[in-house]
């Protein structure tokens, strides 16, 4: 080939925007459809509701998370995959990860109202992380150690500087 050249159509996953493409992409659509941002800041931006639906969304790059009442979750998925800038997607499926989390699905009822249980298990996930330090560091054991923690009413603290309770270390 004297001169191997194509013209870019679509964006390559290596170009540097790509991603805000995507993200500005899918806003749109969705902001079209009728979700709004959960709150005013920038931490929330990929999380939606569908006040019409009661239908909430999650999108993190090409993974998008919905919940509500059935009937209106199947109108908001037909919604996004729908017109001149619908979102190409795979058909939904039953939950089953997201984000590394597994998700154990069961029945609820209480009195007449009934629905699905989701219980979010990072065992799994955890474990892998804690594998991967020890690969990367040699280390064979890992020390057990209290989750640092602010405690709030804690005078002594008036900085508010995480506490952990740790033998051997000098801790704040």
């Amino acid at each position: 080939m004297a001169d191997p050249v194509c013209p870019l159509v679509r964006a390559l996953y290596g170009h540097p925007n790509s991603g805000s493409y995507w993200e500005e992409h899918c806003h749109a659509k969705v902001a079209k459809e009728g979700f709004e941002l959960i709150g005013e800041s920038s931490e929330w931006r990929s999380c939606y509701v569908h006040r019409a639906l009661g239908v909430m969304l999650v999108i993190y790059v090409d993974d998008f998370k919905m919940a509500g009442p059935e009937d209106a979750v199947s109108e908001a998925w037909a919604f996004l995959r729908s017109g001149d800038d619908a979102i190409q997607m795979d058909d939904p499926s039953c939950i089953d990860s997201y984000l590394g989390c597994k998700h154990k699905v069961r029945p609820w009822a209480r009195g007449e109202k009934s629905g699905r249980l989701i219980e979010y298990d990072m065992e799994t996930s955890l474990k892998q992380c804690l594998q991967a330090y020890r690969d990367l560091s040699g280390v064979d054991e890992l020390q057990v150690v209290s989750t640092p923690f602010i405690r709030e009413d804690d005078t002594d603290n008036p900085a508010r500087q995480p506490i952990a309770h740790c033998e051997g270390m000098i801790c704040p």
